[in-house]
């Protein structure tokens, strides 16, 4: 009898401390995991589908890393910090998240780029045949709100995201990139029956980005290519440059979205978003005499289904998603008015057409104890297709790829902390491809020999990814204050060979965070 005792004491301590020691980073574990569950452009389900909680994280990264295995326009290495914040809040009447971030990386060796994002589906880029190291600057600012409910059936939400990258590259020809987006997302979520919910949301986003070109050795000029798509640019040679140029973009998308839910049991849910958006971007070169540089317009459909189940003490959730875009991009035939001397427009086309369409499955379960996360497993499989044509040119080029990936994560106490490790691994296997592009002889056909088909190749391989993460949180030092230190390590490399990757390579990189939970 008194040796039960004894052990029951034990198990009871033990459980205590265990709950102190998971916390803070338990909680935290588990609230972004029900986040991914509720994610949805409807803030709606921040409320019924996530804990009341009071848990957030803030912290300061610092990063490096080196590309063997790069694509056209990926930097040989970068390095670089950020300082991060994240929280959620739910209440039970009002539901909040947040998240900022700044970073303030540089750039290394990287090749034709004059836009500080290149990897956009807007054809219309300048690039140049230099390589050069860039500066850059990221701002992100992102929240959702959720009210308490109105009229005992309805709670209204808004989502609001801006966001800012600034970049510059030191070398001539120099470009001084900055983007700015802005996106508002209002919502509403009706709670129809016990067990039906039904929510509708509206979208709206303004994208505003502004390039100018400029020497420092005035006495030198530069050249440099104003791309139409799938290798083509603009009089098939060269724009010189001796003084400097501009490009501006301005685009809004509009869009909305339906959502439907529905419980189950108390231990079970279903959860469908459908989404739509509708964009339109112009790109203009120059100010006081704008010349149009093209017309980048696409229609988006988007579908997220969620199934959740918490039962045994342990939480699963299986999350469907897929996505389909389709892309026409419009050139213009211009002649300079003399009279007025502003650029007519007298004939348009659209001549660059692109689709691509992702699914992905991914399924997720959470081993609980006294609530907190223990173990994490994820695995998830995806399918990726695009094809892109250049009608003017008989231009083609397509692809189907398949990925696979798997995660684990482990909490056990350390002492009076707690030591997360975290594993995952990935692989991204080309199903079939192509690429047509008929070379010009009276062109140098620099986009397509230097940036195109190297890129294909590039995505054209098998790659194998993999990356660790390990994290300390020490004792708590004052509640609700706890702080962490956290090492991650990653790596992709391919894993077959062709004409532009005749070997295998890879790219490492490493972070160090320091970090509190709050």
């Amino acid at each position: 009898m008194i040796a039960r005792s004894v052990a029951a004491l034990l198990l009871l301590v033990g459980a205590e401390a265990f709950a102190q020691q998971q916390g803070a980073p338990g909680r935290w574990a588990k609230a972004g995991w029900q986040y991914r569950n509720v994610n949805f452009e409807n803030a709606g389900y921040m409320g019924s589908d996530m804990d009341t909680t009071d848990t957030g994280s803030s912290a300061l990264t610092y990063y490096g890393g080196k590309n063997a295995f790069r694509d056209a326009f990926a930097p040989a290495r970068s390095r670089g910090f950020a300082v991060t914040s994240e929280r959620f809040r739910n209440t039970g009447r009002w539901s909040l998240y947040g998240n900022f971030r700044f970073a303030r990386y540089e750039d290394f060796d990287v090749r034709y780029a004059s836009s500080a994002d290149p990897y956009t589906d807007n054809p219309y880029q300048i690039v140049d045949s230099l390589s050069g190291d860039w500066k850059k600057q990221h701002y992100l600012l992102e929240t959702k709100v959720l009210s308490p409910r109105i009229n005992r059936c309805m709670r209204a939400g808004i989502g609001l995201k801006y966001e800012v990258l600034n970049g510059a590259r030191q070398k001539d020809p120099r470009p001084l990139d900055k983007t700015i987006g802005i996106e508002l997302v209002p919502s509403v979520i009706f709670q129809v029956t016990g067990r039906l919910t039904i929510g509708v949301n509206g979208y709206y986003k303004r994208r505003r980005e502004d390039l100018t070109i400029s020497l420092e050795n005035h006495l030198r000029s530069q050249e440099v290519y104003k791309l139409l798509g799938l290798g083509e640019y603009l009089y098939n040679a060269p724009v010189i440059v001796s003084a400097g140029i501009s490009r501006a973009y301005r685009g809004n998308t509009f869009g909305g979205g339906l959502n439907l839910g529905y419980d189950l049991a108390s231990f079970s849910k279903l959860r469908l978003g459908l989404t739509w958006k509708s964009s339109s971007e112009n790109a203009v070169d120059g100010t006081s005499i704008p010349f149009q540089a093209g017309r980048h317009a696409y229609t988006d459909l988007g579908l997220k289904m969620v199934y959740q189940r918490s039962a045994g003490g342990n939480d699963q959730s299986l999350i469907l998603t897929g996505g389909y875009r389709d892309i026409a991009d419009t050139e213009y035939i211009q002649v300079l008015n003399t009279a007025t001397q502003q650029y007519e427009i007298i004939h348009s086309a659209e001549m660059h057409h692109m689709s691509k369409a992702f699914a992905d499955l991914g399924y997720s379960v959470l081993w609980n104890r006294q609530g907190i996360p223990r173990w994490i497993l994820n695995l998830e499989a995806g399918m990726r297709a695009w094809e892109q044509r250049y009608p003017g040119t008989s231009g083609r080029r397509s692809m189907h790829v398949l990925s696979a990936g798997a995660g684990v994560s482990r909490r056990v106490a350390l002492g009076r902390g707690n030591l997360e490790i975290d594993y995952r691994v990935s692989l991204r296997n080309t199903l079939d491809e192509q690429l047509v592009y008929l070379t010009k002889s009276y062109a140098r056909n620099f986009a397509a020999n230097y940036i195109l088909m190297p890129d294909h190749a590039y995505h054209s391989l098998a790659h194998l990814g993999s990356g660790a993460d390990v994290r300390y949180t020490f004792p708590d030092f004052g509640q609700p204050f706890s702080a962490y230190l956290k090492a991650a390590f990653s790596r992709y490399q391919n894993l077959g060979v062709n004409e532009y990757y005749p070997s295998k390579a890879g790219n490492n990189h490493l972070s160090i965070t320091v970090g509190l939970f709050n």
